[in-house]
């Protein structure tokens, strides 16, 4: 039962931070997803959301030493040390989904954007792992892990870590990008609560 238990939790640590929901491009997790493959995410980001997954994926991390646990664990640090700390060190609340009165419009891609932003090569490599769930009522895609790591860099006859660098370069470069765009509304509330289970 122990195998099928830890089984279970594998496929769906992965499915959930292969998924939409995860933000590949800046770390951290949005609040939900919308469809039934996980792809589209509702694009808030909560707090206590990244409090619940570090401590899921950091737990996975220590008791496996499997390394996507560690990057993922890794990632939502990263985006709450970047984006939600406030000059004081207290953790805002949340990041809204909407801006410009768009739900993700900040964190959505389209195809010609990508290449824009990567150059045609680089976008066919980030492409061949990574694909474009449209957003329904959004003005471009979620970007999502469409296979993993070992099959794209088979297929381009790399090795996974040179796969890796290239694509942490590419969403390095994705990510840059997005910052010229216009930011979500930031729920600036600091909650003794979320802030107990982020310190945590």
């Amino acid at each position: 039962h122990d195998a099928e238990a830890g089984s279970i939790v594998s496929h769906t640590l992965e499915a959930m931070s292969r998924g939409g929901i995860y933000d590949h491009v800046g770390g951290g997790f949005h609040r939900y997803a919308t469809d039934a493959q996980w792809r589209v995410p509702h694009f808030e980001k909560m707090l206590y959301n990244q409090a619940q997954m570090l401590r899921l994926y950091a737990g996975a991390y220590a008791a496996t030493a499997d390394e996507r646990w560690r990057l993922v664990s890794e990632g939502i640090l990263s985006y709450v040390r970047r984006e939600m700390v406030s000059p004081e060190g207290g953790f805002y609340s949340a990041l809204d989904a909407e801006s410009e009165h768009v739900e993700g419009k900040y964190y959505t891609w389209t195809e010609p954007q990508v290449r824009a932003t990567l150059g045609d090569g680089r976008a066919d490599t980030l492409l061949s792992l990574y694909g474009l769930a449209h957003v329904p009522e959004g003005e471009g895609s979620a970007l999502y892990q469409g296979r993993g790591l070992e099959e794209a860099a088979d297929d381009l006859g790399l090795t996974v870590p040179a796969l890796r660098t290239v694509l942490d370069a590419a969403l390095t470069d994705l990510h840059e990008a997005r910052r010229g765009r216009s930011y979500p509304l930031l729920d600036d509330k600091v909650i003794t609560a979320w802030n107990g289970m982020m310190i945590a």
